[in-house]
């Protein structure tokens, strides 16, 4: 079976860079026919209700789980939707078929490289947080994990490193 989109896979959180990141993702997909671009939101923290969980045991721990991951799904939708809208105002005739979005409780370098090999990614779009090298030698970085355990292309997007 042949496999007609490209397909991007970019990884998405709250930091600032990460619209930086969206956007590069976007003219990465944009210079490719039929393409399709997947933003993830691995959410490696447990939300308030899911906390207030583990003091009650009799609590439906998958009802809370899914609840949170549909909560999330639909905030990061309004916020990829948003920015894709804004993207193409300067980009008329796009290529890019669909955007989707995906969240899950997963560890982000887990999940995003377990994503790339399921959607068969052709590229993989990665936002780095500038952080230095001292805090990547103790803790490291999502980026980097991915790059060693993955065979895709990985492209580290590093934003304009404008501090408040």
């Amino acid at each position: 079976m042949t496999k007609n989109a490209f397909v991007v896979l970019v990884g998405f959180d709250e930091k600032e860079q990460s619209g930086e990141t969206l956007r590069a993702a976007f003219d990465q997909a944009h210079e490719q026919p039929n393409s399709r671009v997947h933003v993830v939101r691995m959410l490696s923290e447990l939300p308030g209700a899911l906390a207030a969980a583990v003091e009650h045991p009799h609590a439906a721990w998958r009802e809370m789980v899914d609840c949170a991951a549909r909560e999330a799904h639909l905030v990061l939708d309004r916020q990829v939707k948003a920015r894709f809208e804004e993207w193409q105002k300067e980009h008329q005739h796009t290529k890019i078929e669909s955007v989707e979005v995906h969240a899950s409780f997963t560890e982000p370098a887990d999940g995003i490289v377990g994503l790339a090999d399921q959607l068969d990614a052709d590229l993989v779009v990665l936002g780095t947080h500038g952080h230095g090298r001292l805090h990547r030698l103790l803790f490291g970085c999502t980026s980097e994990r991915v790059i060693r355990h993955t065979d895709r292309r990985v492209l580290v997007h590093q934003g304009d490193a404008q501090s408040p």
